[in-house]
């Protein structure tokens, strides 16, 4: 019986530097535009929206590790981290309109994929919003201008728990867009 406390507390005190509170970030890394000028130097558009349009809606994401301890993030390739990462477009006239991954009925019994990232690591994501995954209409957003917002979200469970994955909710800034 004494085995089993001591196995016990070896996995708590392993599991607690990979949960994390404020350890993980999220951002878009969306290309600004930039313009020549008369000179022939470039000139940022910082504030000028990007422009999301079918069929190139690919958004690289970033996801990075902040923290100093190595950090299991469910991978989107099961039905563990599927749906974990989503959208919130905040548009000028007020509304915000979510972006979330379609549900999936019936997922078969599938293995944890998780990704591991090391303190200060970064990794990259690439939602294609018009592959057919994502619960969102475009279309009556044209031609709207608004920020699109990236979330990271992983809801915990117990069986998350002993392994020792991430779970939170994380938003990055928002970045200006516009529909076309």
């Amino acid at each position: 019986m004494g085995r089993f406390w001591v196995g016990i507390v070896a996995l708590g005190i392993w599991a607690l530097p990979l949960r994390a509170d404020n350890s993980l970030s999220i951002a878009l890394a969306w290309p600004r535009s930039q313009h020549a000028t008369a000179d022939g130097s470039a000139l940022d558009n910082e504030d000028q929206p990007r422009t999301l349009s079918y069929p190139n809606g690919i958004l690289p994401v970033l996801l990075k590790n902040e923290s100093t301890h190595p950090l299991r993030l469910c991978n989107s390739d099961g039905s563990g981290g599927y749906a974990n990462l989503s959208f919130r477009i905040k548009l000028d006239d007020g509304r915000s309109i979510p972006i979330e991954k379609k549900p999936i009925w019936n997922w078969e019994r599938n293995p944890l994929y998780f990704w591991l990232l090391q303190p200060g690591e970064t990794f990259v994501l690439e939602a294609a919003l018009y592959d057919g995954s994502w619960a969102w209409d475009e279309p009556p957003l044209r031609p709207h201008h608004g920020l699109i917002i990236p979330i990271y979200k992983a809801t915990p469970s117990d069986h998350l728990e002993e392994m020792g994955v991430w779970s939170g909710v994380v938003e990055g800034q928002g970045v200006p867009i516009q529909f076309q």
